[in-house]
């Protein structure tokens, strides 16, 4: 038995993320996803807000729930209009045998996690609250906001005797 070095990198593009209201009308089966509205008076557009941070990852004035009634309850944003947070971790693992007897052997490893502790954010909340206007701070909610982050360094050890 050899001892046993790995290094290994992990990455993700950001994803695009789905936009949807946060109700279904009746009637309407769930794969009949709805987008949220467009606001015509935002010159950016849904795109990421330019102070972008944990708070307001969107440019939430740019979008409206579409009504729930009349003749286009599915809204007008265009697929993939906004991409949420690319993710990278390094990762890195040692093993080391010693004999202890000619059948016995006594293995240590030592495994760490994302061990430059990059701090790799969740996706932010894509439901868009039913308020039948244009979004506004107070009407908000948590629409654009990030609450989550995927797990920082984590370090373990072990060792187990091979026979």
């Amino acid at each position: 038995m050899a001892d046993d070095r790995h290094l290994q990198y992990a990455q993700r593009q950001s994803a695009y993320l789905r936009l949807q209201p946060e109700h279904q009308p009746a009637g309407l089966a769930p794969h009949h996803c709805r987008r949220p509205q467009l606001v015509p008076a935002e010159p950016d557009g849904p795109a990421v807000a330019s102070n972008k941070s944990y708070q307001q990852y969107f440019n939430y004035g740019s979008f409206a729930s579409p009504a729930l009634t009349g003749s286009n309850p599915y809204g007008d944003s265009p697929r993939n209009a906004v991409r949420g947070f690319a993710y990278w971790s390094l990762d890195m693992g040692l093993t080391k045998y010693f004999t202890l007897t000619e059948r016995t052997k006594f293995q240590f490893r030592a495994e760490a996690f994302n061990i430059l502790n990059h701090t790799n954010f969740g996706d932010p909340n894509t439901n868009v609250p039913d308020t039948g206007a244009a979004l506004t701070s107070s009407s908000v909610g948590n629409f654009g906001q990030i609450t989550s982050a995927l797990p920082a360094r984590e370090l373990q050890v072990a060792a187990k005797i091979v026979f």
